[in-house]
């Protein structure tokens, strides 16, 4: 029998304290100036149930997407949990999400069939914090997801756009919207 551990994730940088699997960053510093961002974030993410930040290294991703998810109850997107993909493999996405979102382990054969399980119908935000690795898998994982769980939106930061997931959807920026994210000059 083999046992597969769940990856850990754990981290900081950008002015933000990473905690626990599925846990928000604490933010260390004030948010300033984009205050607009965040609510057109929200905005978007009620309208779409995908939303993709996109921008070079350094420009605040990561930082709006928890800003964004700190009040997604609120503002009605549900609860939010996040996952960071940085440390993890494609072949490790799933159990990522799955821990991120506190699925337990054995709830079904699969890490997707637990998470699509555990959540049904609950109003739940997801970031997928960066994803540039992945993005053939995430977007994959997105669609599976979207489709299987109504009450999901789902945030993910990346330097590349979303591949893809299956064919006969548009080819990339797939689940892109513009946030005014801008790289330095």
């Amino acid at each position: 029998m083999t046992v597969t551990a769940r990856p850990q994730i754990l981290g900081n940088g950008n002015g933000l304290q990473k905690g626990k699997a599925g846990q928000l960053p604490l933010n260390l510093t004030p948010l300033v100036g984009r205050r607009q961002q965040v609510a057109e974030l929200r905005r978007q993410l009620s309208d779409s149930r995908l939303v993709t930040l996109l921008g070079p290294g350094g420009v605040g991703k990561t930082r709006l997407a928890a800003e964004t998810a700190k009040g997604a109850h609120e503002g009605g997107l549900g609860e939010s949990h996040w996952a960071e993909l940085a440390p993890v493999r494609s072949d490790l996405v799933e159990l990522a999400v799955a821990d991120a979102l506190g699925v337990p382990e054995g709830l079904a054969e699969s890490a997707l069939g637990a998470v699509v399980e555990g959540l049904g119908s609950r109003r739940v935000l997801l970031v997928l914090d960066n994803a540039e690795h992945l993005v053939g898998t995430v977007a994959t994982l997105s669609v599976q997801l979207l489709a299987s769980c109504s009450g999901l939106p789902i945030l993910a930061t990346s330097r590349e756009p979303l591949a893809s997931p299956a064919p006969g959807l548009p080819s990339g920026p797939w689940g892109r919207r513009k946030c005014g994210l801008k790289g330095a000059s």
